[in-house]
């Protein structure tokens, strides 16, 4: 049983340079993978990540500033099925800064992008697996067009009319990208991601954002005596997500139709809701299971059944010889 975890410890500010004073950084992490399974299906790129459009790791954060990346956005993990093998970890983590961009527009660009990003590198599998760096950089900077391209139009659709004419008229300053990192491996792998910006003054090139990320990618290939029930825990929340995705796409749908076509999609917003209610009550389920599992004690194997082992091995080598 192999376990995939993307662990991310440490982000320090080098350089800062927001008019305003202080930033407000916070990250999209997400961890993709690619197994024997996969390929050859419809989705080969399977993904998992946080559910934390913004979570804002501090604030009021200046040059020389280190932070620690809290667990709920610095740890994502799953677990292959039994028998499955790993044929890429890939770990995609996006930075940006807070500023004025409303909820429900954050959450429509974040859903966006962890949609696009498996997409978009299963249309480029074969590329970013080259040998030859020229190949691999021209896939990883199309699909990095591709995302933010869908992220934008996401973000730009969800905004109110009188939200985008705050946005042309400057009163109402959105979220800023600082930068997004890609890094894949089969082993473990140490991460030094590297978040800059830059502008041109008098013809000199000026840094203005410089942030550093630590952590890891992690390829466990322990036996985990727990790993049923932390599947099943995946597989539920890949089913609660895509239940919040359809009870969303419906309420947007009610907001956007006509009076006659509501009642209609009411009905179809009750059932959703439904689901969602069933989709959450089966993963409290699954993580409730898994933390008895892990709270279990190891189970103890009597002395005499090692010795029976033991001697039986012995008799076997002695055969053998």
């Amino acid at each position: 049983m192999t376990k995939i975890e993307l662990r991310l410890d440490h982000l320090q500010c080098r350089v800062q340079g927001d008019a305003s004073g202080g930033s407000e950084p916070y990250l999209w992490p997400v961890l993709l993978w690619v197994t024997d399974q996969t390929l050859g299906t419809a989705t080969p790129v399977r993904v998992n990540h946080p559910h934390s459009p913004r979570t804002v790791i501090a604030q009021n954060v200046h040059a020389g500033a280190a932070l620690a990346v809290p667990a709920s956005v610095g740890r994502i993990s799953t677990n292959l099925d039994a028998g499955d093998s790993l044929r890429k970890a890939i770990a995609v983590v996006t930075l940006l800064e807070n500023d004025d961009t409303p909820d429900h527009v954050v959450l429509a660009a974040y859903d966006r992008y962890v949609e696009a990003l498996p997409v978009a590198i299963a249309g480029h599998l074969l590329e970013l697996n080259s040998d030859d760096p020229d190949t691999v950089d021209a896939a990883t900077a199309a699909v990095r067009e591709e995302v933010s391209d869908a992220v934008h139009s996401a973000g730009k659709d969800a905004l109110t009319w009188w939200e985008k004419v705050k946005v042309e008229v400057g009163s109402l300053n959105l979220d800023d990208e600082v930068g997004a990192e890609f890094a894949s491996t089969e082993v473990t792998k140490e991460l030094g991601l590297t978040f800059q910006q830059s502008t041109t003054i008098l013809s000199q090139t000026v840094v203005t954002q410089d942030w550093r990320l630590s952590g890891a990618l992690v390829v466990d290939n322990t036996v985990d005596r727990c790993a049923s029930e932390a599947l099943a825990v995946n597989r539920a929340k890949v089913v609660r997500d895509a239940a919040q995705r359809r009870l969303r796409d419906l309420q947007t749908a009610f907001a956007q139709a006509p009076a006659a076509e509501r009642p209609a999609i009411q009905l179809d917003i009750d059932d959703a809701r439904a689901e969602l209610s069933s989709a959450e009550s089966a993963l409290d389920a699954a993580e409730s299971a898994l933390a008895a599992c892990r709270a279990r004690p190891p189970r103890h194997i009597p002395e005499h059944v090692l010795d029976h082992v033991l001697d039986h091995v012995i008799e076997v080598r002695h055969d053998l010889t």
